[in-house]
């Protein structure tokens, strides 16, 4: 079976013969590494995946049907990632400010960076999609295998403020545990189907990067995520209140850097009121700070 989905793949046009190769490459890791037969892999459409390509991979193991999620990297992945940092970088050094974001150098870096944070999640009790391996597929392409979660990204669920409430509470636990997400964003935060959230698919941050820099950028990812689906005045009341009036501070310069992010989508009357009120220490004063 591997070897004439291989001989179609070689046959088929370039771009497709690509795409198909890669295909055959994974199912044969996970067929070797998990046990699995019988592999089919889905793509699952999230507007914000630009840096790998997510699929959803059925296959059977002892007779059992197993669904596993998985995320393909390659190196024109990588490339953008990169890209996507450097111009992050170059506006916080533009702004006067220390640039923080790093990448890997490679896509099989990439997939490692994602193994290696969303375990450490896992072990300290942060729900989270519990990765299961990372391989090289071909030098250029790497396979990142979790385990499969039920349920909707926040892009297609309805965002209550007791859920930004919960979201904001997830986060918290996990700075609570000295870790940082990176890369908030609503397809990254996934409601289960008995009310869990869960954080996936992290960011990276340079060496060096302060523990206050990197929560303040996650404050104001997570801000600006759940601004896209609620009115800012009811979000501004809920779980950000947690934390000092140095931190909502210190978040305020992230926000202005989130409206240049190609994955939100933020005008003014968004922005302007979230920045004015963290600037001001107003939320930190609704708790008596």
């Amino acid at each position: 079976m591997a070897g004439s989905e291989t001989k179609r793949a070689e046959d088929a046009p370039e771009g497709v013969s690509y795409m198909r190769k890669t295909v055959v490459l994974a199912k044969q890791v996970l067929a070797e590494n998990h046990d699995l037969t019988q592999v089919r892999l889905w793509p699952v459409n999230l507007r914000s995946a630009r840096f790998s390509l997510p699929c959803v991979v059925d296959g059977i193991r002892d007779g059992e049907r197993v669904r596993l999620f998985a995320k393909i990297v390659g190196s024109s992945d990588h490339f953008t990632a990169l890209i996507s940092q450097f111009m992050k970088n170059m506006y916080l050094e533009m702004n006067g400010l220390t640039p923080i974001f790093g990448l890997a150098d490679t896509a099989l870096g990439m997939a490692r960076h994602q193994y290696d944070r969303l375990l450490e999640f896992a072990e300290k009790g942060i729900p989270t999609s519990r990765p299961l391996g990372y391989y090289d597929l071909d030098g250029i392409r790497a396979l990142l295998v979790l385990e499969f979660l039920p349920g909707n990204p926040f892009s297609k669920v309805e965002i209550t403020p007791a859920l930004a409430e919960a979201a904001f509470d997830v986060m918290w636990r996990l700075h609570e545990q000295g870790l940082y997400h990176g890369d908030i964003k609503l397809d990254n935060l996934i409601l289960g189907p008995q009310g869990t959230i869960y954080l996936l698919d992290v960011g990276s941050f340079r060496e060096g990067t302060t523990d206050l820099e990197r929560r303040a950028y996650d404050i104001a990812s997570m801000l600006c995520a759940l601004s896209e689906r609620m009115p800012v005045d009811e979000l501004l009341q809920t779980g950000v209140l947690k934390y000092s009036t140095a931190e909502q501070r210190a978040a305020v310069p992230y926000v202005e850097l989130s409206r240049n992010r190609p994955d939100f989508f933020l005008p003014d009357e968004v922005i302007v009121p979230i920045k004015a009120r963290l600037s001001a220490g107003w939320l930190a004063g609704l708790k008596g700070r």
